[in-house]
């Protein structure tokens, strides 16, 4: 039977991107004969206390859906000291380092954002001469030198780590072909492995496609993801203050909320409504009530090569989206005409987009549609995960 070890920080119950990803892979992947083992956190994002019912001693060994998981506990640091959520990550790597070296597995595969996972697992296939798939969701590693803080030459040497540990790998996968491109050096095995949906995810979505759209004003606006630093959410509180006519709702939870919070209160702003973290089925009733839903990604060369995972579920609830960001994603917009495109850190050009939308329903209905189309043929996850599936197999075929 083929076997693979998965390593990420996040998995189901979380329904993060990140988490959803994982337990996607996992999942298919047992449901293609795979045994699957998955070491992470015990469940805790976004906010950062342990799930109930997790509480408990660790290491934490379920069997879940057929995938073997095995939860380790958090260190639990303020999510706006830098310093010390490395750390913290630092320790899941040495932790997940101990039990890989103690796990039968085929492959090993580890998966970012936490950037020493990479590198530990690296090292843990080498001494258990086990094959070593690095996915790569993000470059870390470079957003404290982006922000224009001083780095001491901690990012050169974290970036040459990590084109070091991409070049050794026996595989790469990464969220983008800009992620890819990154990595000068890496071995012949790489795959573009996009964020997308689940065919489960698209039927769910559907209810909300399917509901009839609200006629009555005023429009609601919606964010639904996490608040940090890329996100850059006080673009859309600026562009609530520009469009009082219309309400805004920020659903999620993330270190930039409370500044959310705060900026929205200065401006004494009564449009903007945050729900704070939602499950899935509130999610849902969300979505159903909003008229256009935002996204928002600040400037920066090294976010440019993002392409939001939230995207592509906004786009399966068919609703119309408007997008602020730059890169591949808005060449990727334009061409296929599924959102509409604004440039970054402007909030009277996202207002714009959205008056825009809101004054021309037709043709927000049939951009939804469009949207709704290009993710289930583009970015249907199963169709993806088939490639990674043939990816792994093929690292259990190379010579010992």
């Amino acid at each position: 039977m083929k076997t693979i070890t998965l390593v990420t920080p996040h998995y189901a119950p979380e329904s993060g991107a990140a988490a959803k990803r994982l337990t996607a892979i996992a999942e298919f992947l047992v449901s293609k004969g795979w045994q699957v083992t998955v070491l992470t956190l015990l469940p805790n994002y976004p906010e950062n206390k342990i799930y109930a019912g997790f509480d408990v001693p660790v290491p934490d060994r379920r069997e879940e859906k057929g995938v073997k998981v095995i939860r380790l506990r958090p260190w639990f640091v303020p999510r706006a000291n830098l310093p010390l959520r490395l750390m913290a990550e630092t320790l899941f790597s040495i932790q997940t380092f101990y039990h890989l070296l103690t796990l039968e597995s085929g492959v090993i595969l580890a998966s970012s954002p936490f950037m020493f996972l990479g590198p530990s697992s690296l090292l843990a296939s080498w001494l258990k001469r086990t094959p070593f798939c690095w996915d790569v969701r993000d470059l870390t590693w470079l957003y404290v030198g982006a922000a224009g803080k001083k780095t001491y030459g901690l990012d050169r040497i974290l970036a040459s780590l990590m084109r070091w540990t991409a070049k050794k790998a026996d595989a790469l996968t990464a969220a983008s072909e800009g992620f890819l491109n990154y990595f000068v050096a890496r071995p012949q095995k790489t795959m573009t492995l996009f964020n997308g949906v689940t065919q489960q995810q698209l039927e769910l979505l559907a209810k909300v496609q399917a509901s009839p759209p609200k006629q009555s004003s005023p429009k609601t606006i919606l964010f639904a993801g996490l608040i940090g630093y890329n996100q850059y959410l006080s673009v859309l509180v600026e562009t609530a203050k520009l469009l009082p006519e219309m309400n805004f709702t920020i659903c999620g939870d993330g270190p930039d909320l409370p500044n959310l919070k705060q900026l929205a209160q200065t401006y004494q702003l009564t449009n903007v409504r945050f729900t704070g973290y939602l499950t899935m089925d509130a999610l849902l009733k969300e979505y159903q009530q909003a008229d256009i839903l935002a996204a928002h990604v600040r400037s920066s060369p090294v976010i440019e090569w993002l392409h939001p995972a939230k995207l592509w579920e906004y786009m399966a609830t068919g609703k119309p989206v408007v997008h602020a960001g730059e890169g591949d994603i808005i060449n990727l917009i334009k061409q296929h005409n599924i959102a509409v495109p604004v440039p970054p850190e402007n909030p009277q050009a996202l207002a714009d987009a959205i008056s825009y939308l809101a004054s021309h329903p037709e043709e927000a209905l049939q951009m939804g549609k469009r949207g709704r189309q290009f993710v289930e043929i583009e970015r249907n996850r199963e169709k993806m995960l088939a490639n990674l599936e043939q990816l792994l197999s093929s690292l259990l075929e190379r010579p010992s």
